[in-house]
């Protein structure tokens, strides 16, 4: 570590030197390809482009910096220059493997293919005599340009050369993952596993596959090895506790969160997943103290404050609601869903006309919507407004079949514009799905036997 620190110390110091002296200076070839790659990884092309200009004025043809000029020429997406300068490289240096590597990847990104694979075998031809690694080689310029089936195809005859080298299979498992090959993939992870048992990086992306595949039980599975092997390892914990949540596990859940959040910088992201697993708990006490937390560390955070809005609503204290979700939709008032609730607890409050407003509010930032319009439907029949609330009732129908009492509330509205025969239809229907169905309608329509005949 304090080798890093030194390297990293240093290097910090060549960077300023270079900075504060663009235009004079002496600096050696290998500084000037560290300068150009630093700016290549961010994404500074006209900044890398200009030191290996300078450095090519202090080294001429150094090979190392005429390479990295090639790859600006690609970040520029001059593949004609670049190809054309490769090949001049490539010419002057036959042995260089980077240098046909380099220009295998300008043919892919060229689509010249047939030319790119020729170039490959080449390569083959010459080093493959002495390890399998020319395999991996070829195959990550492949698997950067997106050509995953050649790439596997390369990765499987490296494979056959030393069927323990780890490199290869990661990426024969990665490859089988793009190609949608899921089992072949986990049965690669296996064969690694089987080499390393304790390799969390293995254990880490099986997990992965799993989750993909939701299957969440046993991407639980392997998160858990990969954070018993590497208990620092953030980003596992994070997808541990991510799928103890899919798989319903909300407990877990938030306990593995809150440990995910004492290894982070960043605490608001995971205390406020604690908070949303307390809240499915229905513990909206923790639920509270939670997200409490996160807006005492974000105080404009609107999921957070929706979220304090709901276990204030769950907890009967409508106004306390109201008074953070109309805080949250000031801030944004395209929250769809904070309307909702919002209209919830204006109802709560025996104040119908608000949250009418409110649901309409959320439909038109959100039509998708079938539970919010069923509600709406609702406070229409209670208003005797059956059109209206057949029109809404309808709408849920189309968006979802399957919408909670949906036929119930369909024939409701029938039977109020006196439309009997969808109306026995519909309560037929209802009645399929919850025999209680005819009892709740005749709550409201105590006298409607006489005017609609039921199978029951």
């Amino acid at each position: 570590m304090k080798q890093l620190d030194n390297a990293n110390e240093r290097f910090a110091q060549l960077l300023k030197n270079y900075e504060s002296n663009l235009t004079g200076g002496y600096f050696d070839a290998e500084e000037m390809e560290q300068l150009a790659d630093f700016y290549l990884r961010r994404m500074r092309v006209k900044d890398a482009k200009r030191a290996i200009e300078f450095g090519l004025k202090l080294h001429p043809n150094n090979i190392g910096l005429e390479t990295s000029k090639v790859r600006i020429l690609i970040e520029l997406n001059d593949l004609e220059l670049a190809l054309q300068h490769t090949n001049s490289l490539v010419a002057l240096y036959p042995s260089d493997i980077e240098l046909h590597l380099l220009q295998t990847e300008i043919l892919l990104k060229t689509k010249q293919e047939v030319q790119a694979e020729k170039n490959c075998k080449e390569l083959i031809n010459t080093y493959a005599q002495e390890d399998e690694t020319i395999y991996l080689d070829i195959a990550y310029v492949y698997l950067n340009n997106e050509y995953y089936q050649k790439a596997l195809d390369f990765l499987l005859i490296g494979h056959t050369r030393n069927v323990y080298n780890i490199n290869i299979l990661f990426e024969i498992a990665f490859c089988y993952e793009k190609l949608n090959q899921i089992d072949n993939s986990i049965a690669t992870y296996h064969r690694i596993l089987d080499i390393e048992p304790y390799s969390d990086e293995a254990w880490f992306n099986l997990g992965q596959v799993f989750y993909s595949q939701k299957d969440y039980a046993k991407a639980i599975e392997a998160y858990e090895y990969a954070t018993a092997i590497n208990e620092e390892d953030a980003m596992a914990w994070q997808l541990l506790a991510h799928a103890y949540y899919q798989n319903d596990n909300y407990k877990k859940a938030a306990e593995t969160y809150l440990m995910y959040a004492e290894q982070t910088e960043h605490k608001a992201t995971p205390l406020l997943f604690a908070a949303e697993s307390y809240e499915k708990m229905e513990d909206f006490d923790l639920a509270l103290h939670y997200y409490s937390m996160v807006l005492d560390m974000q105080p404009n955070n609107t999921e957070a404050m929706v979220g304090v809005g709901i276990c204030h609503l769950e907890k009967e204290q409508f106004q306390k609601s109201i008074n953070y979700f109309v805080r949250a939709i000031e801030l944004d008032p395209t929250l769809s869903e904070a309307w909702v609730y919002l209209g919830e607890a204006y109802i709560n409050l025996d104040d119908p006309s608000k949250g009418l407003q409110a649901y309409l509010t959320s439909i038109e930032l959100n039509s998708n919507q079938p539970e919010t319009l069923t509600s709406i439907g609702n406070l229409y029949l209670e208003q005797e407004n059956f059109s209206m609330a057949l029109h809404y009732y309808l709408t849920a129908f189309e968006l979802d079949h399957e919408t909670d009492n949906i036929h119930l509330f369909l024939a409701m509205a029938y039977y109020g514009e006196e439309n009997y025969l969808p109306a026995k239809e519909h309560l037929q229907k209802a009645i399929n799905v919850n025999t209680e169905a005819l009892n709740l309608f005749l709550e409201i329509y105590p006298d409607a036997l006489q005017y609609i005949n039921l199978t029951t």
